[in-house]
């Protein structure tokens, strides 16, 4: 039935549209106000529900068009604030050149390889690699919104230790379509998935030089690493930013430790993403930076220098 004017549906819809506005409106040109924190806005944007289901688009804070679901919280982060991590970002600006290739592990429908692809440019290259099909398809025509087919080349799988077929777990009713495992089977979705080496992709697209990566694969970190001795034995990428979740270290052999002992051993500097360098594992949920050299300074939170 259509809302009227007179309907309560209609009183409903426009006080969701004026509170969709005007928190759009504080998140993008507010957020560096003093006193706006009183506001609480992260926790609005968690909070705020659309009425109707289903997907829009919204466009990021870098200007590229980017279709979202209602009600996601990597689609909240996308359409209020125009990135999901903004840090994350001004770390890969500061690290990517014109030309440079970039990987993505864990794209989701994301923002993120959009913004490395529009960092690389046509003469780079970035890869994005995810394996979940409900995210895949997303990506995919996001890619094609932005007009990145040529920079941009997405890998429906996951990248793990050997070459397999294996059952993915998520829950589909969840506001989170980033979370899922191979572990647990308490989700109420699933698909099969292939998974393979991150060496076997890395030959495939021609042993590039890669300069940036993104691993957020939630608690499979280590798998990655041990299918991609080869590259980082001949061509280690310059920066990794990981994400650390000790909730999803616990079936980790070795658990975050090992994670943190396979970059040292091989070189890398770990750092805070404001900067700090750091001598051991962290404790709590947070993105480490892992670098070839010892010279960054860092971004604030809301990814400025």
């Amino acid at each position: 039935m259509r809302e009227t004017p007179s309907s309560p549906g209609f009183a409903s819809m426009i006080a969701e549209k004026v509170c969709e506005r005007l928190l759009f409106f504080l998140c993008r040109h507010c957020s560096e106000w003093r006193g706006i924190w009183r506001l609480k806005l992260p926790e609005r944007v968690g909070a705020f529900r659309f009425a109707r289901p289903g997907n829009f688009v919204t466009r990021t804070r870098y200007g590229c068009p980017i279709e979202v679901r209602r009600n996601d919280v990597v689609g909240h982060a996308l359409h209020f604030y125009g990135c999901l991590n903004a840090p994350l970002e001004a770390i890969a600006a500061e690290v990517l050149q014109p030309g440079d290739v970039a990987l993505d592990l864990g794209a989701n429908i994301r923002g993120v390889a959009l913004f490395l692809a529009k960092l690389v440019g046509p003469e780079g290259r970035v890869y994005a690699v995810e394996p979940m099909s409900a995210n895949m398809e997303l990506l995919a025509r996001n890619v094609r919104r932005a007009g990145f087919e040529k920079i941009l080349r997405t890998e429906h799988r996951a990248a793990g230790r050997d070459n397999l077929r294996q059952r993915l777990f998520f829950d589909a009713d969840t506001s989170n379509w980033g979370a899922m495992s191979l572990h647990d089977h308490a989700g109420s979705g699933s698909e099969e998935i292939e998974i393979e080496p991150l060496d076997a992709m890395w030959a495939r697209w021609g042993h590039p030089q890669i300069a940036f990566v993104k691993m957020d694969v939630e608690g499979f970190e280590s798998d990655v690493l041990a299918g991609a001795r080869k590259m980082m034995s001949l061509a280690p990428p310059r920066v990794w930013v990981v994400e650390f979740n000790p909730e999803y270290f616990a079936h980790m052999v070795g658990g975050a430790a090992h994670l943190w002992d396979e970059f040292v051993s091989r070189g890398y500097h770990p750092f805070t993403k404001t900067g700090k360098p750091v001598t051991e594992p962290p404790s709590t949920h947070c993105d480490v930076v892992f670098r070839l050299d010892d010279k960054f300074r860092g971004v604030t939170r809301d990814g400025l220098r």
